[in-house]
């Protein structure tokens, strides 16, 4: 049976996200006795990781660790689990580890004719998907698209339906069906998620908060410094200037007039005093004269 490759446009990566768990080929319905392949995350310390797998009607998850009876690890690649579809490896898949837990994957194991190859991963807002409505054993060219059970008009009833521009409104659940109706596919949800560049990690946000500790006490720093150098000036000024710096005249010093009205002997007194203060001022400043 010829391979079908899925298309999904891009896959960005994001810190804030969690790992993810690869599945190949990338879709959540897989016919019975059909390859598929699990990887844990791979980094440094995935040695860590284990592949868990819970089936409803199960009462816990169960450990996968790649056996012979439940998968096989390929060769050379030994965090890669290879099983071959069928009702019991069906379910729900994820990875564990100290690094915590993965995305996880819903796996639709179909024994009918039809299925429906969409993304395992969730779809980001403003990319483009490509659905796949893909027959058992032989080759059809035209099948009917449904969303939440409304069916999807596509060009030609081709058995390829592209949504481009991915939005919220295009998120929910889609299957396929032949032309004549005969043929169904199981619905498999399809998640639209945020577009992956509006995530920002702790890391980035740490970072954006520890530039501020610099920028902010340098603004207060260079809007300290003139009033700083003002004041040095003047104190320089006024602690080391000569005395010749603080010029005084005999015209600088205000004259205050004699008293008009007739002098009795106090207000005489205070004259006597006054011009002695006086003249005493300009031996000070003038001592040369």
């Amino acid at each position: 049976m010829k391979s079908t490759k899925l298309t999904l446009f891009p896959s960005p990566s994001s810190d804030q996200l969690p790992p993810s768990l690869t599945l190949t080929p990338n879709s959540r319905q897989i016919f019975s006795m059909e390859r598929f392949t699990l990887q844990c995350p791979d980094s440094v310390n995935s040695t860590g990781w284990g592949l868990k797998h819970f089936l409803p009607g199960r009462l816990g998850p169960e450990p996968k660790t790649c056996s012979p009876l439940e998968g096989a690890v390929s060769e050379g690649e030994s965090k890669q689990c290879v099983f071959i579809a069928a009702s019991g490896n069906g379910g729900l898949y994820w990875c564990e580890g100290s690094q915590g837990r993965s995305s996880a994957v819903n796996i639709t194991v179909s024994y009918g004719n039809i299925v429906l190859k969409a993304p395992s991963t969730p779809v980001y807002e403003g990319y483009e998907v490509v659905l796949y409505c893909q027959y058992r054993g032989v080759h059809q060219m035209e099948a009917i698209f449904f969303k939440d059970g409304e069916a999807i008009n596509s060009p030609n009833n081709s058995t390829i339906l592209t949504i481009k521009n991915v939005t919220q409104k295009h998120e929910g659940f889609y299957s396929c069906a032949s032309t004549d109706g005969k043929m169904q596919s199981p619905e498999s949800w399809i998640s639209v998620s945020p577009y992956r560049g509006n995530f920002t990690s702790k890391e980035e946000t740490a970072i954006s908060g520890w530039w501020k500790w610099i920028i902010v006490p340098c603004v207060v720093l260079l809007l300290l410094i003139p009033p700083s150098a003002w004041l040095v000036q003047r104190f320089r000024y006024q602690m080391f200037c000569p005395q010749s710096c603080w010029v005084f005249t005999k015209e600088a010093i205000p004259v205050v007039p004699a008293p008009a009205t007739k002098q009795d002997a106090t207000e005489v007194q205070w004259d006597l005093s006054w011009m002695e203060m006086s003249s005493l001022l300009d031996k000070q400043l003038c001592p040369g004269t």
